[in-house]
């Protein structure tokens, strides 16, 4: 499989990326709103309703998506200047405009979103002015909460994976020195190797010193994860040749199934147990996703170069329209659900859309570079419901 440098459909930017963006986005807002209608196979038994249900209680297998998202977009812009030479691949990675990017298309609006959680806290009378509330804003602002169990999901329990994004922007210059150097299977292995090291250091450090990282909730143990998303762009862009089993639709629904019931499994039977089988289930359960949407993204990707049908492209052109605003689905989406409490989780999954929405046109979508705000231009010309009449 080979994309072309420049689609002419998305005029640069894939289209397929978008959707799985937005659908992943959605998924979690779903999930967060509806409370995660099924946690247990006892309960997914009770009606069909609830086994419709399932993909949406593992609402946390999504965030994993967006790592590997994460990963293939901030990988793109090197492998497009690897890819064409009239382009330096080593002004794509340089540092100051890298982090000038990051910054102002994600800093200002999760600045904004936490000032309004912030608030939020303080109009419900559970804000506490004291010592800890210093350095948990301390935290949140330089984004290291994941780093302290106890600020890892105050104010908004998502915003943890927003501090590991930021953090796997920095190690991607680590990840790239060593693909470029030793290639994918040394970098693949940095990062399972950085995995293991992680689980053993953190219990350590919380038996010398009392202070519990969080383990799951980290960069590091989260890069492979990234870093899959990252190699799935070389395949798509023809850098790198992979085995046809492992970019296999189908494998990946069979590791999607077999994924998601290990996790729920896992939090069932044992998230309360400290045994070994639990500790072998903590360390796998993430990489399994990562495999597991490596196989999707990649099929995925792959419709970029394929003749679709019409209602297909539309389909597709509606996901992409959602991911355009993911982010700000995705920062306002436990907002809602503060708000509303004993509203019916689908108006909730209405309202989460609309202000979601509001808070993009409002205060991220000025902070888009110019690519970005061409495209959502593009995708705001027609709205999905216009879009869903004419499929």
């Amino acid at each position: 499989m080979s994309l072309p440098l420049e689609n002419i459909q998305t005029k640069g930017r894939l289209i397929t990326i978008d959707a799985m963006r937005g659908i992943a986005a959605l998924s979690i807002a779903v999930a967060h709103v509806s409370g995660n209608i099924v946690m247990t196979f006892e309960q997914m038994s009770d009606s069909l309703l609830n086994i419709l249900f399932f993909p949406f209680t593992v609402g946390i297998a999504r965030v994993y998506l967006f790592f590997l998202i994460s990963g293939f977009c901030i990988h793109l812009r090197w492998v497009k200047a690897k890819t064409n030479p009239e382009k330096d691949e080593k002004e794509a990675l340089a540092f100051v405009p890298f982090w000038k990017r990051r910054f102002w298309r994600l800093y200002p609006p999760y600045l904004i979103a936490l000032t309004i959680y912030i608030l939020l806290e303080f109009f419900l009378g559970k804000l506490i002015f004291d010592r800890f509330f210093l350095w948990d804003l301390f935290a949140h602002i330089f984004m290291i909460h994941n780093f302290d169990a106890n600020t890892v999901y105050s104010f908004n329990g998502q915003f943890w994976t927003l501090a590991i994004e930021e953090q796997l922007y920095l190690a991607y210059f680590l990840l790239i020195f060593v693909r470029i150097k030793w290639g994918w299977k040394a970098a693949i292995a940095l990062t399972l190797i950085a995995r293991v090291g992680w689980f053993i250091l953190t219990p350590i450090v919380f038996k010398l010193t009392g202070h519990t990282i969080p383990t799951v909730e980290s960069s590091v143990g989260t890069w492979f994860l990234w870093a899959a998303g990252a190699l799935a762009v070389e395949y798509a862009y023809g850098l790198i040749k992979l085995p046809k089993w492992t970019t296999n639709f189908r494998l990946g629904l069979i590791f999607l199934i077999i994924s998601a019931f290990w996790y729920v499994y896992g939090f069932v039977a044992l998230v309360n147990n400290p045994g070994i089988m639990s500790k072998f289930w903590w360390f796998t359960a993430q990489p399994m996703w990562g495999i597991t949407f490596f196989f999707i993204m990649c099929w995925f990707v792959s419709l970029e170069n394929r003749t679709l049908k019409n209602w297909q492209k539309k389909l597709l052109k509606i996901g992409a329209w959602f991911g355009i605003f993911s982010y700000s689905i995705y920062l306002m989406c436990e907002f809602v659900v503060r708000i509303s409490p004993e509203t019916h989780w689908a108006l909730r999954a209405v309202l989460t859309i609309v202000i979601a929405y509001c808070f993009h046109r409002l205060f991220e979508r000025p902070f888009m570079n110019k690519s970005y705000l061409n495209q959502a231009r593009k995708y705001e010309s027609s709205t999905p419901l216009q879009e869903a009449k004419a499929v």
